[in-house]
């Protein structure tokens, strides 16, 4: 738990709009295989957490922090007004999950690399992930490895709009500090959807970074951009071929530079 309250003081200092208000963080520990999983919502003020007597084989203590993290992150990533939409919901918080923790150093870079590397294995391993959300919703829970494209097409996303903002600022300003007022304005009562993102990037970016979103988030006819200094400069890109259920997929991993 000591751990937990660093990674929540971590979160609140890089989001920067909440504060720290009282958060409760509950485990709770089922006599059968974890879930690994959890729950928790947009200013929901806690979230709860499933263990069991058996975890995934290398499922170690890196990876229960970053499920904490994950849960806890969707305090301040929260949603759209008009419902979830896991392109935002999902992937706005695997991006800050991946990054958050290590940037904080309340976690080492490799354990982001692993982290990172689990979302690109989930994604270039899946048919859909060059799918449209449309077609992703269409197949359902049903299948797991569709229903997570989101969660990476999402992370690769925000991660390549935080590297480009850091690049025109000289590392000063990243994503989570451009979103603060947008978040701030949220939290007062102010609508935030999809049309508010994409005015937001076209501020930032211009009028092309939106036909950019709806390309590789939206439409799934792109494949996200995945510079070497994606993540910054404490990891770096490698060529790697993943073992797909097609065959094998020219793609990337992420290693800490050491």
């Amino acid at each position: 738990m000591d751990w937990a309250a660093r990674a929540y003081d971590a979160l609140a200092e890089a989001f920067g709009y909440l504060g720290r208000p009282p958060y409760t963080l509950m485990i709770r520990a089922l006599d059968i295989p974890s879930f690994e999983t959890g729950t928790a919502r947009l200013n929901g003020g806690g979230a709860l957490i499933t263990v069991g007597n058996v975890f995934s084989s290398g499922y170690g203590v890196d990876e229960l922090h970053s499920l904490l993290v994950h849960e806890m992150s969707h305090q301040w990533t929260g949603q759209l007004t008009s419902g979830v939409e896991p392109w935002f919901a999902e992937g706005f918080n695997v991006f800050a999950e991946s990054t958050v923790p290590c940037r904080a150093a309340i976690m080492p870079w490799t354990a982001c690399a692993a982290r990172i590397n689990a979302q690109l294995g989930d994604f270039y391993r899946s048919e859909g992930r060059l799918w449209s959300l449309k077609q992703i919703s269409e197949a359902g829970f049903a299948h797991e490895s569709v229903r997570r494209v989101p969660y990476a097409r999402g992370m690769l996303y925000f991660a390549s709009i935080d590297a480009q903002l850091r690049l025109r600022s000289a590392g000063r300003r990243g994503l989570l500090d451009a979103m603060r007022p947008l978040f701030a304005a949220r939290q007062a009562g102010a609508r935030f959807e999809q049309r508010d993102w994409e005015a937001f990037v076209a501020r930032e970016l211009g009028a092309e970074a939106v036909n950019t979103f709806r390309a590789v988030v939206i439409d799934g006819s792109q494949n996200v951009s995945m510079p070497d200094d994606l993540f910054g400069p404490q990891l770096r890109r490698v060529a790697y071929r993943w073992v797909t259920p097609e065959g094998e997929v020219d793609g990337y991993r992420w290693e800490a530079v050491h």
